[in-house]
């Protein structure tokens, strides 16, 4: 949703300046209370040399954008896709740092070009991690398919949806924590978005507001085996005037992640999600207008595979 800001954008921009109110999205997000109790527990990211990890992630969505002024029309539609997605880790006992390597390929899809989906090529990539196993923020690598396409799943693997897998921020901080302890995410998350918006916003020549996110992530119980079960709600926000040569509009964008996941004490990775990812955007310029939602649910289940 984040990456529609520039080609929805640039159209209103250039349109006559307005007097209409300044709009705002209706999303809000939980900020989970801590209550912590017992002993902190600490994961480890402590996946072996050539241990490859396999998810069969299942993505269903619906969108609707409703525009106004000079020629009104609603889009809407819905879909449905299964990425197959995997890491396999690369830890040589001396010589270049820790990396994992990445595949992600579509096996099903509905909907809008769902056959165009299936035919594209695997998408390959490198991601680096630090000494202890931890991913680095950033340093994913993809290629493999049209810039186009490798940008499209940056933004699936680099979000928080994933939970930490293939390039996903770990939702877990770099420190030890206790059952009903919540944290704040922006103490250590910065979402690929952010950067997102800006890159598109200077590419048109387009002035926009600063984003914000927030979020905080609780570990709701320790689960058998020692796994952690792990709440999240978190939301990025965009909200003010937008500028382009001597012509303006205002804008209001707001996307929440929530969910939950399942992780592994000793790798560090989810071993089952299910995530909420709800978007609003709202632009006035003139008499020009546009408002959009959208919704996804992607849920998935992460295993060793022997076949890596």
């Amino acid at each position: 949703m984040i990456r529609e800001l520039a080609v929805s954008v640039l159209a209103l921009a250039v349109a006559a300046c307005g007097d209409d109110p300044q709009p705002k999205h209706t999303l809000k997000r939980e900020a989970l209370e801590s209550n912590p109790t017992g002993d902190a527990v600490e994961v480890v990211y402590g996946a072996k040399d050539g241990e490859t990890f396999a998810a069969r992630i299942n993505l269903s969505m619906q969108y609707r954008q409703e525009s106004s002024g000079g020629q009104s029309r609603v889009d809407k539609g819905e879909g449905r896709a299964v990425m197959e997605v995997r890491q396999t880790f690369r830890r040589p006992g001396s010589g270049p740092a820790p990396r994992s390597e990445v595949t992600f390929r579509y096996v099903e899809a509905e909907g809008v070009n769902a056959e165009a989906y299936l035919e594209r090529e695997t998408i390959k990539g490198t991601l680096e991690h630090d000494a202890d196993g931890r991913a680095k923020a950033r340093t994913l690598k993809l290629e493999g398919g049209t810039k186009a396409e490798q940008v499209e799943v940056r933004d699936v693997l680099c979000a928080l949806m994933l939970a930490g897998f293939a390039g996903s921020p770990s939702w877990m901080p770099p420190r030890g924590v206790r059952v009903g302890e919540a944290w704040q995410l922006e103490a250590f998350i910065q979402p690929v978005a952010m950067e997102n918006i800006a890159l598109q916003a200077k590419k048109v020549g387009l002035q926009v507001p600063k984003p914000t996110f927030a979020g905080t992530a609780r570990l709701e119980q320790i689960r058998e085996g020692g796994f952690l079960e792990v709440s999240i709600d978190a939301l990025l926000e965009l909200h003010g005037p937008i500028r382009r040569g001597g012509r303006e509009g205002s804008i209001s964008i707001g996307d929440r992640v929530r969910g939950r996941a399942v992780i592994s004490p000793t790798t560090g990775l989810p071993v089952s999600f299910k995530v909420i990812h709800t978007g609003e955007k709202r632009i006035r310029s003139g008499e020009q207008k546009v408002d959009q939602t959208f919704t996804s649910e992607l849920e998935g289940r992460i295993e060793r595979s022997d076949d890596g």
